[in-house]
């Protein structure tokens, strides 16, 4: 699943040295860079605190920043079965691979949940998907033991 990753510097010229090297080791693990935070899964905001200018940018950045996270999750994003099946994998820690079946077809190509009407009546999604995914899968491990045993009356 490629995520979306928004580094922005402050301060020196190192600090933009050193953001373009995050952004490099980060890109294995399936970021890539995008030009605005608007649609970023992972943002960085890379200062040091020798100049003090710099490091006061950062702290009024970081309310927009929270904004953008909280509109995101309550908006709600297009999310393929690829990136569920993905996020299903990372969150149970499966190590084997993913494989679709190119050969089938694949229903519609694109199915939208249209929110507007939820969001017309004041509903707005607390938790993301990923988060709600990790939740769940932790409430399963705690029960799922309490599921397989049972007392029988005879």
């Amino acid at each position: 699943m490629t995520r979306k990753l928004y580094v922005k510097s402050y301060g020196c010229q190192m600090n933009v040295y050193d953001s373009h090297r995050m952004a490099d080791t980060l890109a294995p693990a399936g970021f890539t860079e995008t030009a605005t935070p608007d649609d970023a899964d992972l943002i960085i905001l890379n200062t040091c605190h020798i100049r003090e200018k710099a490091a006061e940018k950062v702290y009024s950045e970081l309310g927009r920043m929270r904004a953008l996270k909280e509109d995101a999750a309550t908006q709600g994003r297009d999310v393929t079965i690829a990136d569920v099946a993905q996020l299903v994998k990372e969150t149970v820690g499966f190590d084997g691979d993913i494989v679709f079946d190119t050969s089938k077809p694949d229903g519609t190509p694109r199915k939208l949940l249209d929110v507007s009407r939820l969001f017309a009546l004041g509903w707005r999604p607390r938790i993301d998907l990923r988060t709600g995914l990790a939740e769940t899968y932790a409430w399963f491990q705690q029960n799922v033991d309490a599921g397989r045993s049972a007392t029988v009356n005879v």
